[in-house]
């Protein structure tokens, strides 16, 4: 949910990972891992309603991602809206 109320539903259905032993353990183990220690690039969409957030829902975003040390159940975002 952000800052003024609007909720933005997130997904990243279209992903390429080519797992390395060095992720294969910290995935097991919960253990964060640095960028080069796995090939990761997703496509995430964003689900919006119409309105100052509907360019997301209209753009195309491509990710790189690392595996981050997971101690908490969900992440909170915090933005502007500059």
């Amino acid at each position: 949910m952000t800052h003024d109320g609007e909720v933005i539903l997130f997904r990243y259905d279209l992903a390429l990972i080519r797992p390395c032993e060095r992720f294969l353990v910290a995935l097991a183990s919960g253990e964060a891992t640095e960028f080069d220690d796995q090939y990761m690039r997703i496509a995430p969409q964003f689900e919006v309603g119409a309105g100052r957030y509907a360019w997301l829902g209209e753009s195309l975003f491509l990710a790189a991602a690392g595996s981050p040390v997971r101690k908490q159940s969900h992440t909170s975002f915090t933005g502007s809206s500059k």
